[in-house]
C-alpha cells in the first residue's frame, strides 16, 4: 500500500510558507503514488485523490506543481489511471475514472492544452479535449461534436435518462458514453423546441444524466455551450435552462460525490463565461451577442473590405470571435 499523503489541513493562522511546505509533500506523495501499479493502489488512489479536491488543498497543490515543473508528468501520470478505469468495472473504478477525468479538465481548463498535454496523445481523455471541450480561444463546431456520435448509442442512452435511470451497467465503456452525450442534449433540445417534451421531462432527463457520473454533466454542458456560442439569440433561453438545470445543487450524503461535484459546477460555470462575448448590444441584459457568430463574422469582414480598414467596433468584434 502508498504511504499515507499529508494534505494541507494546516489553520490559515499558520501562514503561507508552512502551507506550500505541506503542498509540497503532498505533491511528492501523489507522483509517487501515482507511478504505482494500478491494480494495487485503485482504492488508496481515489481515497487520497478526493481528499485531493478538499478546500483549497486542489489549487495550491496544482501551483506548487507548476513552480517545481512537475505539473506535465502530474497530467501524464493522471491520464494513465484514466485511462486505465474508462471500462466497466465495480463503484471504485468508476468513481476513479470519474475523478480523474474532472482533476484533468479543470488542469486543462487553467493552463491550456498546449501548456500540459502532448499534441499527439490518443488517450480518451486526450481526444476528448481535442474534440469536445470547451475553450475560449478554440471555439468547437457543435455540428462536429454530434458527427462523432453513434445513432444506436444516443438512443439507448436517451432511453436510460428519459426513464429517470442514473446507473450504468457494469460493462459499460466511458468513452461511448462521453462522446455520445451531445447528440443525446441535441435530441432532447430539438424535441423540447417542438413541443414533444415538456419541462419536467428535460429536467427528469438532465437529473438522470448528472445522477452518479461528474463527468457526464460536464460533456453535456460542453455541448450545450459549444451550441450556445453560435446559436441565434432568440434561441438562446432553453439551452441556458438546461445548463442551468445541470448545475442545480447536488442533494446527496455521498461526501466523495458532493467534492466532485462542487469541481464540476466550477468548471460549467468557466465555460459558460467563455462563451459569454463582451459585445456591445442594444440590451444590457443578454448574456451574449444577439447574431450568430457566423454573421458577426460576415459583417465585420464586409466593412473592413468597403473601407480598406478595420473600425474599432469591428477589431472587437473580431478579438472576441477569435
Amino acid at each position: 500500500a502508498p504511504p499515507p499523503v499529508k494534505l494541507d489541513t494546516a489553520p490559515a493562522s499558520t501562514g503561507i510558507p508552512k502551507a506550500i511546505i505541506f503542498a509540497e509533500s503532498t505533491i511528492a506523495g501523489i507522483l509517487k503514488t501515482l507511478s504505482t501499479d494500478y491494480h494495487k493502489i485503485q482504492d488508496a488512489l481515489l481515497g487520497m485523490l478526493h481528499q485531493v479536491l478538499t478546500g483549497k488543498s486542489f489549487e495550491l497543490i496544482l501551483a506548487v506543481a507548476t513552480v517545481q515543473g512537475q505539473l506535465r508528468t502530474l497530467v501524464s501520470r493522471l491520464i494513465r489511471f484514466n485511462e486505465c478505469s474508462k471500462s466497466g468495472g465495480d463503484k471504485a473504478r468508476s468513481q476513479l475514472f470519474d475523478i480523474t477525468f474532472l482533476t484533468l479538465v479543470a488542469i486543462v481548463q487553467n493552463y491550456g492544452a498546449s501548456a500540459v498535454l502532448d499534441p499527439d496523445g490518443d488517450t480518451l481523455f486526450e481526444q476528448w479535449v481535442r474534440s469536445c471541450m470547451v475553450e475560449r480561444q478554440r471555439p468547437k463546431a457543435p455540428e462536429q461534436l454530434l458527427r462523432l456520435g453513434d445513432p444506436a448509442i444516443i438512443e439507448s442512452l436517451l432511453q436510460q435518462f428519459n426513464a429517470g435511470e442514473a446507473d450504468f451497467k457494469p460493462g459499460v465503456k466511458w468513452q461511448d458514453v462521453l462522446f455520445n452525450i451531445a447528440g443525446v442534449m441535441h435530441e432532447v433540445l430539438v424535441a423540447w423546441e417542438h413541443g414533444a417534451l415538456v419541462a419536467s421531462d428535460v429536467k427528469r432527463i438532465l437529473d438522470a444524466v448528472r445522477g452518479k457520473m461528474c463527468c457526464l454533466p460536464l460533456a453535456a454542458a460542453a455541448w450545450l455551450c459549444a451550441y450556445m456560442r453560435t446559436a441565434p439569440q432568440d434561441t438562446l433561453l432553453k439551452p441556458i435552462n438546461m445548463v442551468q438545470q445541470l448545475l442545480a445543487t447536488s442533494v446527496t450524503e455521498d461526501d466523495s460525490l458532493r467534492d466532485r461535484w462542487q469541481l464540476t459546477c466550477e468548471i460549467i460555470r468557466k465555460m459558460q463565461r467563455d462563451v459569454q462575448f463582451p459585445l456591445p448590444t442594444k440590451s444590457t441584459h443578454h448574456l451574449v451577442s444577439r447574431q450568430p457568430a457566423t454573421e458577426q463574422l460576415h459583417s465585420a469582414w464586409s466593412k473592413g473590405i468597403l473601407r480598406g480598414w478595420l473600425d474599432h467596433t469591428s477589431a472587437r468584434t473580431l478579438h472576441c470571435l477569435l
